[in-house]
């Protein structure tokens, strides 16, 4: 993992929390990835996905402060950061999700390092597959236990 780790930031993949260390700041150096699990249950994009990234971007998804992913289905992810929830929408199935491993979120320059739902947004999982991230919506904590369960 040190030679993804010395990679990322130069590819200019954005840090995440390992699961295990969340309460631990991340850095470029030391969390380039995220732990998660899959869950084997099958979930819609949402309605909302079609209407355009995020804004303002303070309200996107801050890859530095994820806690846990959880792979819905092949293009669905529950994403929690702190007491803030998400569901990120990927354009197209990705292989290597649904095995949990690690994910690193690849935002664009344009939103301060966040995860917005902006076009070149990406996920990689250990796969190696680049995912592009089609929408990232929040979700309030109801929401986000029922992405968990599949609906």
């Amino acid at each position: 993992m040190l030679i993804i780790a010395a990679c990322a930031g130069a590819l200019g993949f954005a840090p995440g929390v390992p699961a295990q260390d969340a309460a631990a700041p991340a850095t470029a150096a030391t969390a380039p990835t995220v732990a998660g699990e899959a869950v084997a249950s099958a979930h819609p994009a949402p309605a909302a996905a079609a209407a355009g990234p995020l804004r303002p971007v303070e309200m996107c998804l801050d890859p530095g402060r994820i806690r846990r992913w959880t792979a819905v289905d092949a293009r669905d992810l529950a994403v929690q950061t702190g007491d803030n929830y998400y569901h990120v929408t990927l354009g197209s199935d990705c292989d290597g999700l649904k095995d949990g491993g690690m994910l690193m979120f690849r935002p664009t320059p344009a939103t301060q390092g966040r995860m917005c739902g902006d076009a070149g947004e990406m996920v990689v999982p250990d796969s190696g597959q680049l995912c592009r991230v089609s929408a990232v919506q929040p979700l309030d904590k109801d929401g986000y236990k029922a992405l968990l369960k599949g609906g």
